[in-house]
């Protein structure tokens, strides 16, 4: 059965980077082009069923910050695509953290 992280992982995959952002841009505090790659790299590992370290989640949940007050500075036509990563990066916490996890 296919989770909705590995749906999301696959779609990110398939998806061009956009054009409308050059590299090594940063927007509000998210680092446009590295930002995709780290969360890439969480998404196989917690797909392959490999835990995040207590670094890995604290790196994730400044990514999840970091995207969601800054989506407002990507370019406008840019935007879809980071508001996936968002979902990635949503989709990667929800299934690495126990259910009691606080914050």
């Amino acid at each position: 059965m296919t989770t909705p992280l590995e749906i999301e992982l696959a779609a990110h995959i398939a998806e061009r980077f956009p054009q409308s952002v050059p590299g090594g841009s940063v927007y509000g505090s998210v680092d446009a082009v590295m930002v995709g790659s780290d969360l890439h790299g969480l998404a196989l590992k917690v797909v392959q069923k490999n835990p995040l370290d207590d670094l890995e989640l604290q790196q994730l949940m400044d990514m999840i910050s970091g995207l969601a007050s800054s989506m407002w500075a990507f370019p406008l036509r840019a935007r879809p695509y980071y508001a996936r990563l968002l979902l990635l990066a949503t989709l990667i916490f929800d299934s690495s953290v126990p259910d009691d996890f606080e914050a």
